[in-house]
């Protein structure tokens, strides 16, 4: 019992060190048991016995040899029983310390160790029946009955002072088949973004932006010249296929897909030849009704190209402007007033398969190294519908006089009269200018696109 007791101080004087036995016995201050035990000098207990009873190496002739204990039993002396009964109680009281020690070792232990231990060997006996319940108090618990970690706050306000520090950089890609050729945003949901790559499929976001979900992934192919959401269902969208930079290197499409579930499925729903499609408008008084701008092939010519109609939603189509086979959409705008009052901007140019004006070939003026073989034409310009299509004007009040080139299109929200154009054209700084800011700086401040 006293070696059990000194394993058990030690255990509890340096947390979980435990002395071995061996080592505790040879530290023992009494003698060990033998035959001679009595001839030793009497222990503290054998001096504290009472006087009437006679002295254990003289017991009396009718009573049994105290002389001779047997090796497994210590000699019974009334005082050391409470001893024993206290030192039992000792060790019971160590061994339960011992327990809560290892108990706390385990993260998120309960206040009841004898609790705790029934439902983590029910757990653990699923693997090894046979583990001891022991083994089991280190075991980390399953992660959802962990503490879980501090929660972010559900709004956090920004100081406008903050976005004075924040500069605009490019953080990519940036690779060839990196670019960005469109992005919707849902004009009743601003958290909910589409975003088109040249050839990278379709990205989407449902949290302005913070992280993307790939959606296009299942389709013939990944090149998006256009997308346009539904103003009526955000579940809706629109993807034109075939990116519209007509650069030395871009893919082409194969016509136009629609999804009614936010991007889960899409279903194509022709226009396989259009190639490039350049713009996509919805009409937000009747979803079934949509115009569809094709700039058609970009290395040479075909017909299925310019504006395209459908009013059942994708079933049927109708071309409803036409210019020629060389002649494509570049652009599309929409009265924010009026939807079927629509203006398109044409674009007539052609590419080769090779640099058009490589090294040091002579270039006319205007003209760019990598332009393409042509990059203005007779058929462009500026065209508009009142109608919804039905007949289409060319505009040519107040425009540059001579052939065009790409052109940007913007209808200003808050004052339906006010249309933008950007146009490249064959007048843009050529030769010395004339006026303050070449041509355009003349058109700005002398004309205004009144029809």
């Amino acid at each position: 019992m006293l070696r059990n007791l000194s394993r058990f101080i030690c255990l509890s004087c340096f947390g979980l060190l435990v002395v071995p036995l061996g080592l505790a016995m040879s530290q023992e201050p009494s003698p060990s048991p033998a035959p001679q035990a009595p001839v030793d000098p009497p222990t503290p207990a054998a001096t504290a016995q009472p006087a009437t009873e006679p002295p254990a190496t003289e017991p009396p002739a009718t009573e049994p040899p105290a002389t001779e204990p047997s090796a497994s039993q210590a000699p019974v002396v009334d005082p050391v029983a409470p001893t024993e009964k206290r030192l039992e109680a000792i060790e019971k009281l160590l061994e339960q310390l011992s327990s809560d020690l290892q108990a706390r070792k385990a993260p998120q232990a309960p206040s009841k160790p004898s609790e705790d231990k029934k439902p983590a060997v029910e757990k653990g006996s699923e693997k090894s029946p046979e583990r001891p319940a022991d083994d089991l108090v280190p075991t980390p618990r399953p992660r959802g009955e962990r503490a879980s970690a501090p929660k972010a706050p559900a709004s956090v306000k920004l100081e406008p002072s903050w976005l004075e520090e924040i500069k605009w950089r490019s953080i990519g890609p940036a690779n060839m088949s990196g670019r960005i050729s469109d992005i919707a945003v849902h004009e009743k949901d601003t958290s909910l973004w589409w975003i088109a790559t040249a050839s990278g499929g379709l990205l989407k976001s449902t949290n302005h932006g913070g992280s993307l979900q790939h959606q296009f992934d299942r389709e013939k192919v990944v090149s998006i010249g256009s997308i346009a959401t539904d103003p009526n269902n955000k579940e809706v969208l629109w993807v034109g296929t075939g990116e519209i930079n007509p650069r030395n290197s871009v893919s082409y499409g194969n016509g136009v897909y629609k999804t009614i579930d936010g991007g889960k499925t899409f279903q194509h729903l022709g226009l396989d030849r259009s190639y490039q499609i350049a713009r996509i408008l919805v009409d937000p008084k009747n979803s079934e009704t949509v115009y569809v701008g094709a700039a058609g092939r970009l290395y040479g010519s075909n017909p299925e190209r310019g504006v395209y109609k459908t009013t059942d939603g994708g079933k049927t189509w109708q071309q409803s402007l036409f210019v020629d086979d060389q002649t494509g959409v570049i652009d599309m705008a929409m009265s924010p007033t009026d939807p079927n009052t629509i203006v398109v901007a044409m674009w007539d140019r052609m590419r080769d398969g090779f640099d058009s004006w490589p090294g040091t070939v002579p270039k006319p003026d205007g003209v760019d190294g990598y332009d393409p073989i042509r990059k203005w034409g007779k058929g462009g310009g500026i065209f508009r519908t009142t109608d919804g299509g039905t007949n289409w004007t060319k505009i040519s009040k107040g425009l540059p006089p001579g052939m065009t080139g790409r052109i940007g299109l913007d209808w200003q929200l808050h004052s339906p009269n006010a249309l933008f154009a950007i146009i490249d054209c064959e007048d843009i700084e050529v030769g010395p200018a004339k006026h303050a800011g070449g041509w355009f700086g003349k058109w700005h401040a002398e004309r205004t696109l009144e029809n």
